[in-house]
Protein backbone atom coordinates (compact mmCIF):
# COMPACT_ATOMS: atom_id res chain seq x y z
CA UNK A 1 0.00 0.00 0.00
CA UNK A 2 1.53 3.23 -0.95
CA UNK A 3 0.19 6.74 -0.61
CA UNK A 4 1.41 10.00 -1.80
CA UNK A 5 0.56 13.17 0.45
CA UNK A 6 0.51 16.46 -0.73
CA UNK A 7 -0.49 19.32 1.58
CA UNK A 8 -2.65 21.89 -0.41
CA UNK A 9 -3.71 25.41 -0.02
CA UNK A 10 -6.74 24.04 -2.37
CA UNK A 11 -7.50 21.16 -4.57
CA UNK A 12 -9.80 19.91 -6.37
CA UNK A 13 -10.70 18.02 -9.43
CA UNK A 14 -12.11 19.00 -12.55
CA UNK A 15 -13.97 17.29 -15.30
CA UNK A 16 -15.39 18.92 -18.52
CA UNK A 17 -15.44 22.04 -16.65
CA UNK A 18 -17.16 20.94 -13.31
CA UNK A 19 -15.55 20.68 -10.15
CA UNK A 20 -16.36 16.84 -8.75
CA UNK A 21 -14.43 17.18 -5.97
CA UNK A 22 -12.69 19.64 -3.91
CA UNK A 23 -10.86 21.07 -0.64
CA UNK A 24 -9.02 24.04 0.42
CA UNK A 25 -6.32 23.69 3.09
CA UNK A 26 -5.92 20.02 3.79
CA UNK A 27 -4.09 16.98 2.20
CA UNK A 28 -4.75 15.25 -0.91
CA UNK A 29 -4.06 12.08 -0.91
CA UNK A 30 -3.45 9.68 -3.92
CA UNK A 31 -4.09 5.93 -2.91
CA UNK A 32 -2.48 3.08 -4.55
CA UNK A 33 -3.74 -0.73 -3.35
CA UNK A 34 -1.10 -3.63 -3.79
CA UNK A 35 -1.63 -7.32 -3.73
CA UNK A 36 -0.36 -7.83 -0.42
CA UNK A 37 -2.91 -5.27 1.58
CA UNK A 38 -6.31 -5.17 3.35
CA UNK A 39 -8.84 -3.66 5.12
CA UNK A 40 -6.20 -3.85 8.62
CA UNK A 41 -3.02 -2.10 6.77
CA UNK A 42 -5.35 0.11 5.34
CA UNK A 43 -7.05 1.30 8.85
CA UNK A 44 -3.29 1.92 9.70
CA UNK A 45 -3.02 4.26 6.83
CA UNK A 46 -5.57 6.29 7.61
CA UNK A 47 -5.37 6.16 11.14
CA UNK A 48 -1.69 8.04 10.44
CA UNK A 49 -2.34 10.23 7.89
CA UNK A 50 -5.08 11.83 10.16
CA UNK A 51 -2.80 12.14 13.50
CA UNK A 52 0.28 13.51 10.71
CA UNK A 53 1.49 16.84 12.18
CA UNK A 54 1.50 18.43 8.88
CA UNK A 55 0.52 21.89 9.15
CA UNK A 56 2.07 24.76 11.74
CA UNK A 57 0.68 25.31 15.21
CA UNK A 58 0.52 28.35 16.85
CA UNK A 59 4.51 28.72 17.03
CA UNK A 60 5.17 28.03 13.66
CA UNK A 61 6.00 24.59 13.53
CA UNK A 62 4.34 21.27 12.15
CA UNK A 63 2.94 20.61 15.55
CA UNK A 64 -0.45 20.25 14.02
CA UNK A 65 -2.74 17.37 12.23
CA UNK A 66 -5.23 17.85 9.28
CA UNK A 67 -8.39 18.34 11.96
CA UNK A 68 -6.46 20.53 14.67
CA UNK A 69 -5.88 22.83 11.72
CA UNK A 70 -9.14 22.73 10.63
CA UNK A 71 -8.19 21.03 7.03
CA UNK A 72 -9.87 18.87 4.64
CA UNK A 73 -8.77 15.67 3.19
CA UNK A 74 -9.29 14.57 -0.44
CA UNK A 75 -8.33 11.35 -1.41
CA UNK A 76 -8.09 10.29 -4.93
CA UNK A 77 -7.66 5.99 -6.28
CA UNK A 78 -4.58 6.03 -7.67
CA UNK A 79 -2.97 2.22 -8.73
CA UNK A 80 0.05 3.75 -10.34
CA UNK A 81 1.49 4.38 -7.49
CA UNK A 82 2.06 0.41 -7.23
CA UNK A 83 3.98 0.34 -11.10
CA UNK A 84 7.50 -0.78 -10.81
CA UNK A 85 10.14 1.20 -12.84
CA UNK A 86 13.62 -0.34 -11.67
CA UNK A 87 13.88 -2.06 -15.14
CA UNK A 88 13.35 -1.49 -18.56
CA UNK A 89 11.49 1.69 -19.78
CA UNK A 90 8.10 0.01 -19.37
CA UNK A 91 6.21 0.97 -16.13
CA UNK A 92 5.39 -3.04 -14.52
CA UNK A 93 1.95 -3.23 -12.45
CA UNK A 94 1.86 -6.40 -11.84
CA UNK A 95 2.57 -5.85 -7.61
CA UNK A 96 -0.65 -3.82 -7.95
CA UNK A 97 -3.91 -5.24 -7.00
CA UNK A 98 -6.65 -6.47 -9.18
CA UNK A 99 -9.45 -4.02 -10.02
CA UNK A 100 -12.00 -6.21 -8.38
CA UNK A 101 -10.62 -7.19 -5.51
CA UNK A 102 -8.55 -3.33 -5.21
CA UNK A 103 -12.27 -1.70 -5.65
CA UNK A 104 -14.11 -3.62 -2.38
CA UNK A 105 -11.06 -2.60 -0.68
CA UNK A 106 -10.72 0.66 -1.39
CA UNK A 107 -14.64 1.51 -0.90
CA UNK A 108 -14.39 0.30 2.81
CA UNK A 109 -11.73 2.29 3.22
CA UNK A 110 -13.22 5.45 1.81
CA UNK A 111 -16.03 4.36 4.53
CA UNK A 112 -13.44 4.10 7.36
CA UNK A 113 -12.42 7.58 6.23
CA UNK A 114 -15.73 8.93 6.52
CA UNK A 115 -16.02 7.34 9.58
CA UNK A 116 -12.76 8.51 10.95
CA UNK A 117 -12.88 12.50 10.10
CA UNK A 118 -16.04 14.22 8.51
CA UNK A 119 -14.59 17.13 6.52
CA UNK A 120 -13.11 14.76 3.68
CA UNK A 121 -14.23 14.89 0.00
CA UNK A 122 -13.36 11.13 -1.89
CA UNK A 123 -12.88 10.84 -5.79
CA UNK A 124 -13.92 7.45 -7.08
CA UNK A 125 -13.52 6.51 -11.02
CA UNK A 126 -15.00 3.55 -12.12
CA UNK A 127 -16.69 2.29 -14.88
CA UNK A 128 -19.36 0.11 -13.17
CA UNK A 129 -22.06 2.42 -12.71
CA UNK A 130 -24.28 0.20 -10.44
CA UNK A 131 -21.81 -0.62 -7.80
CA UNK A 132 -20.29 2.92 -7.93
CA UNK A 133 -24.07 4.46 -7.14
CA UNK A 134 -23.97 2.03 -4.22
CA UNK A 135 -21.38 4.27 -2.36
CA UNK A 136 -21.48 7.78 -3.23
CA UNK A 137 -22.94 11.06 -2.32
CA UNK A 138 -22.94 12.24 -5.98
CA UNK A 139 -21.91 10.72 -9.09
CA UNK A 140 -20.96 12.15 -13.04
CA UNK A 141 -21.60 10.21 -15.65
CA UNK A 142 -19.44 11.02 -18.56
CA UNK A 143 -19.60 10.16 -22.40
CA UNK A 144 -16.71 10.95 -24.81
CA UNK A 145 -15.33 12.40 -22.11
CA UNK A 146 -18.08 14.75 -21.64
CA UNK A 147 -20.43 15.26 -18.33
CA UNK A 148 -23.90 13.60 -19.47
CA UNK A 149 -25.57 13.12 -16.03
CA UNK A 150 -24.79 14.35 -12.70
CA UNK A 151 -26.61 14.73 -9.64
CA UNK A 152 -27.05 12.50 -6.31
CA UNK A 153 -26.95 8.55 -6.96
CA UNK A 154 -30.77 8.88 -5.57
CA UNK A 155 -31.20 11.03 -8.36
CA UNK A 156 -29.15 9.40 -11.16
CA UNK A 157 -30.88 6.30 -10.25
CA UNK A 158 -34.61 7.35 -10.80
CA UNK A 159 -33.16 9.34 -14.43
CA UNK A 160 -34.91 7.68 -16.92
CA UNK A 161 -32.05 8.17 -19.32
CA UNK A 162 -29.47 6.71 -17.25
CA UNK A 163 -31.64 4.03 -16.48
CA UNK A 164 -31.97 3.38 -20.32
CA UNK A 165 -28.38 3.63 -20.91
CA UNK A 166 -26.54 2.49 -17.88
CA UNK A 167 -28.65 0.84 -15.39
CA UNK A 168 -31.46 -1.35 -16.87
CA UNK A 169 -35.09 -0.34 -16.51
CA UNK A 170 -35.27 -2.77 -13.44
CA UNK A 171 -32.15 -1.25 -11.45
CA UNK A 172 -32.58 -1.42 -8.06
CA UNK A 173 -29.97 1.54 -5.92
CA UNK A 174 -28.85 -0.49 -2.91
CA UNK A 175 -26.86 1.52 -0.36
CA UNK A 176 -23.72 -0.38 1.19
CA UNK A 177 -22.44 -0.15 4.29
CA UNK A 178 -18.99 -2.13 4.83
CA UNK A 179 -18.49 -1.09 8.38
CA UNK A 180 -22.23 -1.78 9.53
CA UNK A 181 -21.89 -5.62 7.86
CA UNK A 182 -17.82 -6.00 9.66
CA UNK A 183 -19.68 -4.76 12.85
CA UNK A 184 -22.87 -7.56 12.43
CA UNK A 185 -19.89 -10.46 12.63
CA UNK A 186 -17.48 -9.76 15.14
CA UNK A 187 -20.29 -7.80 17.63
CA UNK A 188 -23.04 -10.20 17.69
CA UNK A 189 -27.06 -9.50 17.41
CA UNK A 190 -27.00 -7.85 20.82
CA UNK A 191 -24.69 -5.39 19.93
CA UNK A 192 -26.17 -4.92 16.62
CA UNK A 193 -29.14 -4.20 17.77
CA UNK A 194 -28.06 -0.77 19.46
CA UNK A 195 -26.56 -0.10 16.12
CA UNK A 196 -29.24 -0.44 13.65
CA UNK A 197 -30.30 3.32 13.92
CA UNK A 198 -27.25 4.48 12.41
CA UNK A 199 -27.40 4.53 8.69
CA UNK A 200 -24.87 4.78 5.87
CA UNK A 201 -24.50 8.38 5.08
Amino acid sequence: MRALLQRVLEAKVVVDGETTGEIEKGILVFLGLGKEDNLEKGKKLIDKILKYRFFDDEQGKMGWNVSQAGGGLLLVSQFTLMAQTQKGLRPDFGPAMPPTEAKALYEQLVEYAKLKYKNIGILITDHNVNETLSICDRAYLLIDGKIFKHGTAEELAEDEQVRRLYLGRNFELKRKDYLHDEASLSLGPSAMDERDAASNS
